[in-house]
This record gives C-alpha cells, sequence and structure tokens, in this order.
C-alpha cells in the first residue's frame, strides 16, 4: 500500500503507476477509476472532523473499498 501525503489530504494505491486510487480530503472520500471519479463518500460521520488522522487499518479499509467498487463497477 502506498499513501501520498500534502497539504489537502491523501491519496492511498496499490503501486505508484496505478491511476485507480483513493483520494481522502478533508471531508470526503473520493474512488478513482481509471481517472475518473465513480463514488464519493462523506467521512464527517464516520472518521470525525475534518482534518482528522488517519490509521494504517483506516487507509487499508478504504483501498478494500476501493477495490470492492472497482469489481461492481467492471
Amino acid at each position: 500500500m502506498l499513501i501520498i501525503r500534502d497539504t489537502t489530504g491523501l491519496t492511498i494505491k496499490r503501486t505508484i503507476q496505478s491511476a485507480n486510487h483513493v483520494r481522502v480530503g478533508t471531508t470526503q472520500a473520493a474512488l478513482w477509476v481509471d481517472g475518473v471519479r465513480r463514488a464519493v463518500r462523506d467521512i464527517g460521520a464516520r472518521y470525525g472532523k475534518p482534518g482528522c488522522e488517519f490509521t494504517i487499518n483506516d487507509c487499508n479499509d478504504l483501498l478494500e473499498e476501493m477495490e470492492y467498487l472497482e469489481r461492481l463497477i467492471a
């Protein structure tokens, strides 16, 4: 798992080359598949107020959710 953190959130990927990823901003998590934003989820209710920290388990859960959604879309 690759976690890239910047000033506006983090990006979670399986590999560096992968175009598919989960982007976690301050209030939403978005699934990106082949460069298209496929699913958006409000994370404020589940993970707390904006700006909260994510554990490695939270990131893994989001990555698993991305893979589940990829299978649904395909």
